[in-house]
């Protein structure tokens, strides 16, 4: 869970709902006023879903056809994470029934998208070069927090944000 997300989508009085395999604590939780609840449960609630999740066998194909039947016809769809998380057939098949209302895509199943993709001629969809962790502040970020991790390490201490491969 990204603290600094969420605190941006409260300041624009968003109620936040997640679903996450690691969930932080519970005094965190009360703190920015977040509500985990199951995917079904969240997908029927939420108005905008984003992604962002690392590309498993447990996340292939995480969004597909019956997820998306959950989804509110109003709802939009925001992948930021990898491009095979979403079954892209499914996605263009909703957003073309217009049963739901559109997506924002960083992250395609084949990369680069097919120049004749209906994705890229919806008006209902944004695409992005999957650029968005490129900004100066997110790349410093990164640096630091991995320059950190190894201090951390050569001390004898755990590394923070560690993922094992029992957690995907």
């Amino acid at each position: 869970m990204v603290t600094l997300d969420v605190r941006i989508a409260r300041g624009f009085d968003m109620r936040v709902i997640y679903n996450d395999i690691v969930r932080p604590p519970a005094e965190l939780e009360q703190e920015l006023q977040l509500t985990f609840l199951e995917k079904p449960e969240l997908l029927k609630q939420s108005d905008i879903v984003s992604l962002h999740v690392p590309l498993t066998a447990k996340t292939a194909a995480l969004i597909n056809h019956d997820t998306l039947t959950l989804l509110q016809p109003a709802a939009i769809l925001i992948n930021a994470s990898r491009g095979a998380v979403v079954d892209q057939a499914a996605l263009i098949e909703f957003l073309q029934a217009g049963r739901i209302a559109g997506a924002a895509l960083d992250v395609f199943e084949q990369e680069p998208p097919d120049s004749d993709s209906p994705l890229l001629q919806m008006e209902n969809v944004i695409v992005t070069p999957h650029m968005g962790g490129a900004a100066r502040e997110a790349v410093e970020r990164n640096f630091r927090w991995g320059y950190e991790n190894i201090l951390r390490v050569a001390r004898g201490e755990t590394a923070r944000n560690l993922v094992t491969i029992d957690e995907l």
